[in-house]
């Protein structure tokens, strides 16, 4: 009951990310962003940032229809339709210049970051709500859809600046940022998405 067979057009590789990408979309904003403790509260906002990547799409959806938030999402201007149609109620071009300003929703109760960077942290972190959460995938870095390179050295160092963050965290700095990690992906969730 719970076997697929694997549509013909995806390699085994990408056949089997899909159900990782989606898991990783529901622990970001379910557990890690505590939207499942948020469930029955109405008026619930999400920004995802890089809405159009793998993980992306999925939290897109799950934001929209299982979570039942107003969803802002940020993709490139080809990616706009998509996005769109997959449930964003917002889309913006995250190559526009304006794109820190068209922020049509001012508080977010999580804002997903599958794209990194210092920068969006800091443009974003007055965005949440009082008990709102930014919950990044990649860390203090950069990193677009055409980085195809695996740069150890630079997964090292996510690594570090995760056990940064943690340590901030329990001294109060920045309770509000976290780092999604392989350990709170949890394959039980398969049966709620």
């Amino acid at each position: 009951a719970d076997l697929y067979r694997k549509p013909a057009r995806l390699s085994h590789d990408e056949a089997a990310a899909v159900p990782h990408a989606c898991l990783a979309a529901y622990a970001a904003l379910g557990h890690v962003g505590r939207l499942v403790e948020k469930r029955k509260r109405s008026h619930k906002s999400v920004l995802i940032l890089g809405g159009s990547g793998g993980v992306g799409t999925f939290a897109v959806q799950l934001a929209k229809v299982h979570f039942e938030c107003y969803v802002v999402a940020s993709c490139s201007k080809r990616n706009a339709a998509l996005v769109s149609q997959l449930g964003a109620d917002q889309v913006l071009d995250y190559q526009d210049t304006m794109f820190l300003k068209n922020l049509g929703l001012n508080k977010f109760d999580v804002i997903v970051d599958t794209v990194g960077g210092d920068d969006y942290w800091s443009a974003f972190k007055s965005h949440l709500t009082s008990d709102g959460v930014y919950v990044t995938l990649v860390g203090t870095e950069r990193h677009l859809a055409d980085d195809n390179v695996v740069d150890y050295g630079n997964m090292l160092q996510i690594r570090a600046d995760y056990l940064l963050r943690q340590i901030s965290n329990k001294l109060g700095a920045a309770e509000n940022y976290r780092i999604l990690t392989g350990s709170q992906i949890q394959s039980a969730d398969l049966r709620i998405i």
